[in-house]
């Protein structure tokens, strides 16, 4: 184990927010802590009810002032973001941020003036990942300019490794590294915990699907209850369950009530802990347009569910490794209603599945191993910076 290091990590959403990345931030800093590594989270405080500083379970979380309003969040934010490092940043040993764009630009400014590596994760590819950067404005070309200088790159799939090499981010600094998950809280229950687990969800003997995300047009749950409907019009007991709430709810319950099989459909609304609807089920679905690496997909992995996924990014790397369910292409509900069709018809298929995609997710997503990976390429950064500020020292010769 490496000697301790002093880690800010700079997430400009966090708790008590709780989408993927906020909740991908809070699990890495736990366990950096759990290690032994001082760990302090730096973040914006978008309501004035949350506290400035608090410790949340023995994690220290300061939040920064912005104004939370359109045309002054950004600037606001960015503002205290460098005042708060000016005035802290060099006790630290590496800056982490968790969200690419000014936050993400700023950081690497600081990180060049202060000589400390920053490491960034891309959370998600194509229109919504690091691409999303590049324009012909001024500003645009000065944030492209400033990542393309991160000391770490953190992708999580394949195709953002590749995404960020063409931007034109340095190869030797990209690192392929998903997220971490508590493998133990996330796992397959035992027969007789699955039984108890259904009963107290209110599921029977039914086939169970299930979705859990935030509910984002990206999500692209239409084609879900399309191709649910298609699957389940001639179908008995067989139950959808769409986990978590978001700004097209409405839309969604309004298309699931128009459905043929909008009877098979069910909303469970925003859960705290989703590890029990996991448990419950059968199949793990997902239907977005983009993704980096889906934390969702990643704790349905762990529970030993079999997946039917869109062809996206994190998705098309897992599925292709493990054969751990099926890839439809984005959009096509026809494709998953066969794939639906072809698990809900074979158990040793669901079964053989559920198998590959515990041990893949043990293998991966385990904090043990990723927290091991991420203190490596930390201390690369860490000793690639020293290297360079010392080169750019002038020698006594030069004085």
């Amino acid at each position: 184990m490496i000697s301790p290091l002093r880690i800010l990590m700079i997430s400009p959403q966090f708790n008590p927010l709780t989408g993927g990345y906020e909740r991908a931030a809070e699990r890495l800093s736990r366990s950096l802590l759990a290690r032994g590594h001082h760990v302090e989270v730096v973040a914006e405080r978008r309501d004035s009810v949350w506290p400035k500083r608090e410790e949340i379970e023995g994690l220290s979380v300061t939040r920064i002032w912005c104004v939370n309003r359109r045309r002054l969040h950004v600037a606001t934010a960015l503002s205290s973001l460098v005042f708060f490092l000016f005035l802290n940043g060099r006790k630290f040993d590496v800056f982490h941020v968790h969200q690419m764009g000014w936050a993400a630009s700023v950081v690497v400014l600081c990180g060049w003036i202060l000589s400390r590596p920053v490491a960034l994760k891309l959370t998600s590819t194509e229109d919504l990942g690091i691409n999303s950067l590049i324009s012909d404005t001024l500003m645009a070309r000065l944030q492209c300019r400033l990542h393309r200088n991160i000391d770490l790159c953190l992708a999580t799939s394949d195709r953002a490794a590749r995404e960020a090499s063409r931007f034109g981010v340095s190869a030797e600094n990209i690192k392929r590294i998903p997220n971490l998950l508590d493998t133990e809280l996330f796992r397959p229950p035992d027969p007789e915990s699955r039984v108890a687990v259904r009963r107290k969800l209110g599921v029977g003997e039914e086939f169970l699907a299930i979705a859990v995300s935030r509910l984002d047009p990206v999500k692209h749950y239409e084609m879900m209850i399309d191709a649910w409907e298609k699957f389940a019009l001639e179908k008995e007991q067989v139950k959808l369950v769409i986990v978590g709430d978001g700004p097209v709810e409405s839309e969604l319950r309004e298309r699931a009530a128009k459905s043929a099989a909008c009877s098979s459909i069910n909303f469970a609304g925003a859960v705290q802990d989703p590890a029990p609807w996991y448990q419950a089920s059968d199949i793990f679905l997902l239907s977005s347009r983009l993704e980096g690496l889906s934390n969702s997909l990643m704790e349905a992995l762990s529970s030993g569910l079999p997946i039917i996924s869109t062809r996206i990014s994190g998705s098309e790397d897992i599925i292709g490794e493990t054969e751990a369910g099926a890839l439809v292409e984005v959009g096509d509900s026809a494709a998953m209603a066969m794939e639906l069709g072809r698990f809900h018809e074979d158990a040793d298929l669901r079964l053989a599945c559920a198998s590959r995609a515990r041990r893949y997710a043990e293998d991966h997503y385990s904090a043990p191993i990723v927290v091991e990976k991420i203190e490596a390429a930390y201390m690369r950064s860490i000793e690639r910076k020293k290297t360079t500020s010392r080169n750019l020292k002038p020698s006594a010769d030069q004085k």
